[in-house]
């Protein structure tokens, strides 16, 4: 069973690697969503990830757009 400490390196690794444009982040955002409607007790964290990638990644405002999705949904 994946972590959410592993699954938070995947997502970093994800955002370094690949996600570029305003779709992938989009995309992120509907799995973080996803993750944090699914699994027990994982909102504090799922929200703490995109928390810090946006601290991380200041430059990158469609994905703060995108991201920003992750905080108003249940």
């Amino acid at each position: 069973m994946l972590s959410l400490e592993d699954f938070e390196f995947s997502v970093r690794k994800l955002i370094g690697n690949r996600v570029s444009n305003r779709k992938e982040y989009r995309d992120l955002a509907k799995l973080l969503i996803k993750v944090k409607a699914d699994i027990v007790n994982s909102q504090q964290t799922i929200e703490e990830l995109a928390s810090r990638l946006l601290a991380r990644y200041p430059r990158r405002p469609a994905m703060k757009a995108e991201l920003s999705t992750i905080f108003k949904k249940g």
